[in-house]
């Protein structure tokens, strides 16, 4: 757009994730930069309430030292929530998501799955690859979530037919996974 400057300031932590201590974050940071407020004509945030709150958010915080910095809600934000949707809607799409959470929780959930998994890594030489879990509010978490598990593929593989045969509690749960991974219909949709 003419005239618009879209800057990226950096990563902070904070220890409270209210709209009060981010909004005094975010002007703290413009003051740093000697940047002004009254200037701000615009800002962009997800819909948490912490950042678009109607009565202590972000969003109202800035409007109230600024009446120009028109709150809009972040349309890519919007869009993966919109993806998001549409993917459950699409059965088999659907089904491979469920299935790549079904990996993460079932290997993740206990050390002893877990230390299989990583001795299968390290004899394959991957230890670097992991596994990923997925969120709804962040596509990208989603596309690496689906990258280890084709980087991990084999390893996967090998660690639950190692967790089915000796197993006898969860070795069952590792068979109908294994069984799920190998089907074409969850390897086309990965």
């Amino acid at each position: 757009c003419v005239g618009c400057v879209w800057w990226f300031f950096g990563f902070y932590r904070k220890d409270k994730m209210d709209g009060e201590s981010l909004s005094n974050l975010l002007k703290h940071t413009l003051l740093t930069l000697g940047l002004k407020i009254e200037n701000i004509r615009g800002q962009c945030y997800d819909g948490a309430a912490s950042m678009r709150g109607s009565y202590s958010g972000v969003a109202k915080r800035i409007k109230d030292e600024n009446k120009l910095a028109l709150y809009v809600h972040c349309y890519a934000h919007v869009l993966n929530l919109c993806v998001v949707d549409v993917s459950g809607k699409v059965v088999p799409i659907r089904n491979m998501f469920s299935t790549l959470n079904k990996i993460y929780t079932f290997i993740r959930a206990s050390s002893k799955r877990y230390s299989i998994f990583e001795r299968i890594q390290k004899e394959s030489n991957l230890s670097n690859n992991t596994l990923k879990s997925l969120s709804d509010t962040r596509w990208s978490c989603r596309i690496e979530a689906i990258r280890s598990v084709i980087n991990n593929f084999n390893s996967i593989v090998l660690t639950l037919e190692k967790i089915n045969e000796t197993d006898s509690i969860h070795g069952p749960d590792a068979n109908s996974i294994s069984n799920n991974i190998q089907n074409f219909e969850f390897l086309f949709c990965l």
